[in-house]
């Protein structure tokens, strides 16, 4: 797929996550990370992302590529070394199951709640490297 008409498209749900609270899903892989499912049209992904007004991604989810082949030719398509990855990749080949996972990033939904403008209000600890002195 030409990037501009990419680029294009991936604009979409964030215009709409300024106004509403979005869920994209089926997500191109090009933007996607290797071990995301592939579905059978070879373009997408089993993924999906809730975006909110003011903050962005709060929550991010997938289905987890479980077949081996799939996940060897996903580190080629993207040039990365099998070697770095071995442990990864002997999970697939020793037996896996489909699955699924997501991540919830908390201070973001504290940050919605609340309706703060800066996630640095809303963080329990800090973290501003440099500005304590010992």
């Amino acid at each position: 797929m030409d990037d501009n008409v990419l680029e294009a498209i991936c604009r979409i749900p964030k215009k709409l996550s300024e106004i509403f609270s979005t869920f994209s899903i089926q997500l191109f892989q090009d933007i996607k990370a290797f071990y995301m499912r592939q579905n059978d049209d070879g373009k997408t992904v089993a993924a999906m992302d809730m975006l909110v007004p003011k903050i962005g991604e709060l929550i991010g989810g997938s289905q987890r590529e479980e077949r081996l082949e799939h996940l060897e030719a996903r580190l080629d398509d993207l040039k990365l070394n099998k070697d770095a990855y071995w442990w990864y990749l002997d999970l697939r080949r020793y037996g896996s199951v489909p699955h699924a996972g997501f991540g919830l990033g908390f201070e973001r939904l504290v940050q919605f709640a609340t309706g703060m403008d800066n996630i640095r209000d809303v963080i329990p600890f800090p973290r501003t490297p440099g500005s304590a002195e010992f």
